[in-house]
């Protein structure tokens, strides 16, 4: 097989949404209202398969701008979920009472919104760092901007904008540091040039940094989660919460993992608090910001920023703090998934986003208030739902790093950033509770029942197999653990 072929196997399910996306275009111009969702929906089940059945070479492709090994699968299967997730959400007529007239474009993007998390999830060269962090900005901000009958959402489009372009500008000026010390763009020889220059190198890493933590919405390139996730429709905010900040984790992961793997040794690093307190200060800030939030969405943007900030602490231990990242991300699907679909369905019932319109919502839809309960619960990291077992992860890794650490005389950063996320957990309940407080202790407005068809089929199905996950995550991290330990081992030993 010639070293093209290879190269287009190894990227053959971003291939499949590629043609999917073609196809979706071209049916919309012979059928204005073409089943664009539907043939989404399978554009992204048929790239699973592929993704899921080829085995990977764990080797590069394209000359080194990709690699093609285990993780890979496993994060695209993740974001093709929250793709599939997000379209069944806001599909035609997913907002109330209005028509989707742009399903096509909707779906399309949402499709090449996937393709660039997965090209900048298994980046190996700066080149494709850039040009799949600006192919998901570009895409997340047209998505935003696809509500612009809504004032909200075209003021969300052009803040989202203005950030991006700051972010990535300082960005590229890490980048072009990198590039100045090694001559190269490929990370792995970018990573021997900065351990002979470990303090000029240090500075153009937290520079890049710039670029991937605005992903992420860690602190302090958060500035822009609020504003769009509150103006941007539910099912953009949940493809923004889960899908963007897990292509940037995992972005964050590999960048450092080749060119920077000193900042990866926890407590034995010279630079050990640098990821500690990025992660503990943008938990700590997010959980404090959405104490005073009246807007549900608002809330769970700063909600957002605080995950970021737990699943940051998994940088913080090395290979198990990898492990545990990878497996809260899992976690962090289903529950952050189902919040936002419980946004959307009682969008569709034409509710207000306040949260004093979800006053008694827990009476009049019980089995909506229930789901969103155990949403609510597994956000805080309560047993027996899929946030205790991801946040249990990261606490247990970060213990285990303190031991190594202790046992060859470098102090005990981790039970700090351990303490740190159970104090923030604490810290969280507080406004969680109160959204329970108001759906199911409060009076409703009107005190007429919601039927369940009232939130649509696509709805219904997100919420059930996100409450499903959420409540038997136990039964799924079993076989997943392994897969992931695999894939993380097989990266830390490149």
């Amino acid at each position: 097989m010639s070293p093209l072929s290879t190269d287009l196997v190894a990227f053959s399910p971003e291939l499949v949404l590629l043609a999917g996306i073609v196809l979706v275009l071209v049916t919309e111009l012979f059928r204005a209202r073409g089943p664009s969702t539907f043939i989404g929906l399978v554009s992204l089940g048929a790239a699973v398969t592929v993704a899921l059945r080829r085995v990977p070479t764990a080797s590069s492709a394209f000359a080194g701008l990709l690699i093609d090994d285990m993780l890979g699968p496993l994060v695209f299967a993740l974001f093709a979920a929250t793709a599939a997730a997000a379209l069944m959400l806001g599909g035609r007529g997913a907002e109330p009472r209005e028509p989707r007239r742009d399903e096509a474009e909707w779906v399309a993007l949402v499709l090449l919104a996937t393709v660039a998390m997965s090209v900048l999830a298994r980046a190996t060269d700066l080149l494709t760092v850039f040009l799949g962090l600006e192919s998901l900005s570009l895409s997340s901000y047209l998505l935003v901007a696809l509500g612009r009958r809504r004032r909200a959402a075209s003021e969300a489009a052009l803040k989202y904008v203005i950030y991006g372009g700051v972010a990535s500008g300082v960005m590229l000026y890490g980048m072009s540091l990198l590039y100045g010390m090694a001559g190269s763009s490929q990370l792995a020889v970018i990573g021997q040039a900065i351990g002979r220059a470990p303090t000029l190198g240090l500075l153009a890493v937290v520079l890049c940094f710039a670029g991937l933590g605005y992903k992420v919405a860690a602190l302090p390139f958060h500035m822009w989660a609020p504003d769009v996730y509150e103006g941007a429709p539910a099912p953009v905010a949940a493809l923004l919460s889960v899908g963007s900040k897990a292509a940037g984790l995992i972005a964050l992961l590999r960048f450092i993992t080749l060119a920077a793997p000193s900042l990866l040794e926890g407590a034995t690093a010279p630079w050990a608090p640098l990821w500690p307190l990025i992660a503990v200060a943008t938990m700590t800030f997010g959980n404090l910001a959405a104490l005073g939030q009246h807007s549900l969405q608002r809330l769970l943007a700063y909600s957002s920023i605080a995950q970021a900030g737990y699943l940051l602490t998994g940088l913080c231990a090395g290979e198990l703090g990898a492990n545990a990242m990878l497996l809260y991300l899992v976690a962090y699907l289903f529950m952050n998934l189902g919040i936002f679909a419980v946004v959307s369905a009682v969008s569709a019932a034409s509710i207000g986003g306040d949260l004093l319109d979800y006053r008694g919502l827990g009476r009049r839809a019980p089995a909506l208030g229930i789901t969103t309960a155990f949403f609510l619960f597994s956000l805080v990291g309560l047993p027996p739902f899929a946030g205790f077992f991801g946040k249990w992860a990261l606490i247990s890794a970060l213990l285990a790093d303190t031991g190594q650490a202790n046992a060859s005389g470098a102090g005990d950063l981790g039970q700090l950033i351990a303490l740190a996320i159970v104090l923030n957990s604490v810290l969280s309940l507080a406004y969680y509770a109160r959204i329970l407080r108001v759906m199911f202790f409060e009076a409703p407005v009107v005190d007429t029942p919601i039927p369940l068809a009232t939130f649509g089929r696509g709805r219904i199905a997100v919420l059930t197999l996100c409450a499903t996950g959420t409540l038997l995550f136990f039964m799924i991290a079993g076989p997943l653990d392994p897969l992931i330990r695999q894939a993380i081992a097989a990266l830390f030993l490149r």
